[in-house]
């Protein structure tokens, strides 16, 4: 983000307005302090990148989410958990996940199963913590799905036949004798722009008095020197006859407006009044304000005998992304407001050169990313369609989603259009959009009401407990560990009945053990009262700014000759997960070994351990191990080194257990391996004595565990495992049903390395040309986003 030097801040205020204002000290500060205090607390936006947007019932849903920084537009290093839900057009949960992210970026599947029907679904993405804010920080996109056995034929999408047009000024207001600059948008009956229309301006008299001309997305500008004794219409040709619109808004005689042009890498601001404002203006203080969520400029005002002030500032000097300005009176109430998207800085890699190969029916495509910044961290989502695919329309992707949309209350139509191939045309059909979405999503009368730490949702990282308990003071609790933590102790402090633990991130099905540990050093069930935090997926209770999914357009051909039906998809277009033939265990196992540095490592894989000790499980690998009675201790040492005088080191689940009384008596019911380390090979000097290290699974353990040791506790919610995207299998790779709605393959997770190459593996079955759907982000926040047609011979 480009900074402001105060060299060029005070040549822009000097410019500005040095024949125009006196110093405002205490109005500065109120409305600096009020935005700062506003802007201060830690925010997050979120994005996900779907494989497609129309999806066939049986299919899966691939995703990748991203978490990024909004001030600095990096992904979030403190962000764990991420909220993914599937709601109905009836605002019904089908489909929830709570996923761990990790440097910003985490990805999943859903499947699309009995819950599913046709109709149109939200994929929503937030974090609790989101829920505090006004901006839609959180993302909402809207999905299709086709339900064979309920739909048996794509309906084609019915033309618009009514239109609705919206006249929305520059500034925010109409005003009287001077040129005002109005934005133009038409949108058919589901919101979205009618492309490519025209329409007059046409006074009382029935003269055109101007024309204007609209873009794909139905929108447009015009100029007009409003006249407030004269009556304006619009007259605008569609569908064979002529729809006429008035302006809702009246022309006002009395105000003052913002008014940006940008040229040749500057904008132009202005602050526009006529005659018979000014006489009131004249000694009242009005304060500009430049912000974008994070810095704020303040420049206090006081009109004298102009009507029109103005400057040049280079864009260069502004915030790379979006800048709101607003126009406050003298008793800080916002009078008139501009959104201006600044491209210079934006940094957007895409165009890459591509490298191609094939061995069999196996491709491998390498892409080059030139200038790439050199990054810690990177991720890129890769979406593969056959060229032709009609099942890929989204509105937002990840630059629009962070760089635009939490800035403004309306809806966004085909965001992509705008960071494609990046042109003086797209920079002025940006530039419309935001004059067509009025005020932005930053409100100042709550602003200056703003009380700090005044949030209902809670920021949140992986799951945490409070254990209440009746103990006395010094009491030791051992927390077992889980897949992703280690154990822990944790002592009772003085005065307090309770203790917490942060940071779990449970699995699915896993659960948590927790034992008491007495005076000798024995575990025995403890009397806790649990609770943990988060216990439900919060909900997105939000009046979602959205567009429905828009239905593309199918020929009749491609109706009639691919008729959507169960029978049709098993025998014609069969969806066939593919078949995992490895051995996962043997692989894990093998990993295992191979990381033991030579010891000896002992799975258990059945029953016949439950009932005996550790003292006995050694004992049987050659390891002299003693249950010590008259101290509740565990006596071991190597019989080939029994003469070293320093005992073996112990660890459990990679935790350090000092004191060998943990296990005496210690049973091997949910023990998964042992590794057995004689020469404490990798120990450093304590391990002079050999090592041996116990791996627990707690899956291991149904009802056989000694509940005399421990307390288990279900977590009421846990993380979904990161699951592997199945590309589905189809006997027919050249009809028009897989070139409209097949899948090629969906890479989620994929790096960039440090000389800007990618590489993506797929195959791909007798498709001369695919189209690739990339987006991603470096931690240093270059965006990486393309949309790619590849052929292949």
């Amino acid at each position: 983000m480009k900074k402001i030097t105060t060299q060029k801040l005070f040549y822009f205020l000097f410019v500005l307005c040095v024949s125009l204002f006196n110093l405002s000290t205490s109005a500065q500060t109120s409305i600096t302090e009020s935005y700062n205090k506003y802007t201060e607390p830690f925010e997050e936006v979120a994005y996900t990148h779907l494989n497609k947007s129309t999806y066939i019932k049986g299919e899966t849903i691939g995703f990748t989410s991203y978490v990024l920084n909004k001030k600095s537009k990096k992904p979030s290093e403190i962000t764990t958990n991420l909220y993914c839900v599937i709601t109905n057009e009836d605002n019904e949960v089908v489909k929830k996940k709570l996923l761990h992210v990790i440097r910003g970026t985490t990805s999943n599947i859903f499947k699309i199963d009995s819950s599913f029907t046709s109709g149109t679904y939200k994929f929503k993405t937030y974090t609790n913590w989101m829920l505090n804010f006004s901006q839609q920080n959180y993302h909402v996109q809207t999905i299709k799905i086709l339900d064979p056995e309920k739909q048996k034929t794509i309906q084609k999408e019915i033309a618009a036949k009514n239109i609705d047009a919206q006249f929305l000024p520059e500034g925010g207001h109409i005003l009287d004798d001077v040129i005002n600059t109005i934005g133009v948008i038409v949108k058919d009956e589901k919101g979205y722009g009618v492309a490519n229309l025209k329409g007059n301006l046409i006074d009382e008299n029935n003269s055109i008095i101007t024309t204007f001309n609209l873009n794909k997305m139905g929108i447009g500008r015009f100029s007009l020197l409003a006249k407030s004794n004269k009556n304006y219409k619009i007259e605008i040709p569609f569908n064979n006859e002529i729809k006429t619109f008035y302006f809702k808004d009246k022309i006002e005689r009395k105000g003052v407006n913002l008014k940006l042009t940008e040229i040749n890498n500057e904008i132009i601001i202005s602050l526009i009044t006529n005659t018979k404002t000014l006489k009131q203006l004249q000694n009242k203080t009005y304060t500009l304000v430049s912000q974008n969520g994070e810095k704020i400029k303040t420049i206090p005002l006081i009109f004298k005998d102009s009507k029109v002030i103005s400057s040049r500032i280079k864009t260069n000097n502004l915030p790379t992304g979006i800048n709101i300005f607003t126009l406050l009176n003298e008793n800080n109430q916002p009078v008139s407001e501009r959104i201006f998207f600044n491209y210079f800085g934006l940094n957007i890699k895409e165009n890459a050169t591509t490298i191609a190969s094939k061995k069999g029916d196996s491709i491998t495509l390498k892409l080059n990313y030139k200038n790439l910044i050199p990054a810690s961290f990177n991720n890129v989502s890769v979406s593969i369609l056959p060229s032709n695919t009609k099942s890929y329309s989204k509105n937002t992707n990840l630059i629009s989603q962070s760089l635009i949309k939490p800035y403004i209350k309306g809806v966004i139509e085909n965001g992509s259009y705008y960071f494609n191939n990046i042109n003086k045309k797209k920079k002025f059909d940006l530039d419309n959009l935001l004059i067509t979405q009025g005020w932005s999503s930053y409100n100042w009368n709550e602003i200056f009401k703003y009380e700090k730490d005044s949030y209902s949702y809670n920021f949140e990282q992986g799951i945490s407990l409070k254990a209440n308990t009746t103990d006395k003071e010094g009491s030791l609790y051992l927390l077992h560990g889980l897949r992703n933590k280690s154990g822990e102790y944790v002592t009772l402090e003085e005065g307090e009945n309770s203790f917490k633990s942060l940071n779990f991130f449970p699995v699915e099905e896993e659960t948590l053990n927790i034992s008491k540990v007495n005076s000798s050093g024995k575990l025995k069930e403890p009397s806790l009262y649990v609770q943990f935090f988060p216990t439900k997926i919060a909900a997105l209770n939000k009046n979602e700014v959205i567009l429905n999914k828009k239905q593309e357009s199918y020929s009749l051909e491609d109706i009639t000759n691919n008729k959507i039906t169960y029978s049709s998809i098993s025998n014609v277009q069969t969806l066939a997960p593919i078949v995992i033939k490895a051995n996962l265990e043997k692989i894990r196992m093998e990993k295992i070994r191979n990381t033991a540095m030579g010891a000896r490592v002992v799975f258990l894989d059945n029953t016949l351990y439950d009932n005996i000790t550790l003292a006995t499980f050694l004992s049987t690998r050659g390891v002299r191990a003693t249950d010590n009675q008259a101290n509740a201790t565990l006596d071991v040492s190597f019989v080939a080194a029994s003469f070293n005088a320093n005992p073996p080191l112990f660890y459990l689940n990679d935790m350090p257990i000092y004191d060998s009384a943990y296990f005496y008596q210690y049973t091997m019911e949910i023990v998964d391996y042992v590794i057995i380390n004689r020469d404490g090979i990798g120990e450093g000097i304590r391990g002079s004595g050999g090592a041996i290290k116990i791996y627990t699974d707690p899956f291991k353990d149904k009802g056989r565990t000694n509940t005399k040791s421990i307390k288990k506790l279900n977590f009421p919610l846990t993380f979904s495992n990161s699951k592997k995207f199945y590309v589905p299998t189809y006997s027919d790779y050249s009809n028009s049903f897989f070139k409209q709605f097949g899948v090629i393959d969906w890479l989620p997770t994929n790096s960039i390395d440090e000389n800007g190459d990618v590489s993506l593996t797929f195959k791909n079955k007798h498709n001369n040309s695919i189209k690739l759907f990339i987006e991603g982000i470096t931690s240093e926040g270059e965006f990486i986003f393309e949309e790619k047609t590849i052929t292949l011979d």
